[in-house]
């Protein structure tokens, strides 16, 4: 049986602790899981975690915590990152106007996350955001067809960049790190 870290979930000999560096996000972020994405070996999410306090990871499997989240989530202190059509730019936004007390992100495929944004409807009614020139993306090992995608990690912390200019090298650091260590076909590479 293969060994596991217990802090990290990774497989021993791939253990990313001594590479983790903890940040001080500005503001919670949450992150809204597809149960799919739970257990997959390339889920950012987990890495994000690991490197703040501030971000919380939901199964949307989680009735009750999903019931939880659905009452203490509002328009006026909730915002959603995701391209929906009504969406605003990040970018353009001023916040200091109407200050996000929590950001949620959907995790998982774009199938995924457009199905969990149909099975919560209480996350329509939020602000939702996107990101109108985002950077490119660093995370090579998992494909996607849509252009300027971005892993959750690397979504979290552009956002948590652009709206409170927060230090987030730590995130961007342990992602690298963890790309570099992924053993996977080039084939597997966007």
């Amino acid at each position: 049986m293969r060994a596991y870290c217990d802090r990290c979930q990774y497989p021993a000999s791939q253990c990313l602790c001594a590479a983790v560096t903890p940040t001080c996000l500005s503001a919670p972020a949450i992150v809204l899981q597809h149960p799919k994405e739970q257990k997959h070996a390339k889920n950012t999410a987990r890495l994000a975690q690991l490197c703040s306090r501030k971000v919380t990871v939901i199964n949307t499997s989680d009735a009750d915590a999903m019931q939880k989240l659905r009452i203490h989530c509002d328009a006026t202190s909730s915002a959603l990152i995701y391209p929906a059509e009504y969406s605003r730019p990040l970018e353009d936004t001023a916040f200091s106007e109407m200050p996000v007390k929590q950001w949620l992100f959907l995790d998982g495929s774009w199938k995924q996350a457009y199905a969990m944004l149909h099975q919560h409807p209480f996350l329509q009614a939020l602000p939702a955001y996107h990101f109108a020139s985002p950077p490119d993306s660093a995370y090579h090992i998992r494909h996607t067809q849509k252009i300027n995608s971005l892993s959750t990690l690397e979504a979290i912390a552009y956002c948590m960049h652009q709206v409170y200019q927060d230090d987030v090298s730590p995130l961007y650091s342990l992602q690298k790190v963890f790309v570099e260590r992924w053993r996977a076909p080039a084939a597997h590479r966007r």
